[in-house]
């Protein structure tokens, strides 16, 4: 027979058994309100995906051709990297999206995740639609 302590013992290390393990999958309402999404934005653009690298941290590089921007006059080309994982933006070449984007800690251009809000233009009609009646200063947006 098992003493008191024994069997607690034996409890806690059942149930750290079968615990789930920590997830570290990203939690975002996607796409998320663009109130939101352009608020913690630093700048917000559309641009054409002409090229992907990956470095060796796993870090995704997309080299983008902006067409409109908001926030933060950008034109002719950025470069938006996202780290790699589930919590990675997709940035597939050839492909026009809406993006929200940081200004990128450790590296030259910005920065972004799956959670900002990004969409492919084709799926980018409300928020492009928020942009165009709520941002105040056109003036800001880059058309080249």
């Amino acid at each position: 027979m098992l003493t008191h302590s024994e069997a607690a013992r034996i409890a806690v290390i059942a149930a750290l058994m079968l615990a789930p393990t920590a997830s570290f999958a990203c939690r975002c309402i996607e796409p998320g309100p663009p109130a939101g999404n352009y608020r913690r934005a630093a700048a917000v653009f559309v641009g054409t995906v002409t090229s992907v690298k990956q470095d060796a941290e796993q870090t995704l590089t997309a080299t983008m051709t902006v067409t409109q921007s908001w926030k933060k006059p950008l034109g002719g080309e950025v470069d938006v990297s996202t780290e790699a994982g589930t919590c990675a933006a997709t940035l597939t070449p050839g492909v026009t999206y809406l993006l929200y984007v940081r200004e990128a800690p450790a590296r030259p251009g910005f920065s972004t995740e799956r959670c900002m809000g990004n969409l492919p233009i084709e799926a980018a009609d409300k928020p492009l639609a928020w942009l165009k009646r709520n941002v105040k200063s056109p003036a800001t947006a880059t058309r080249p």
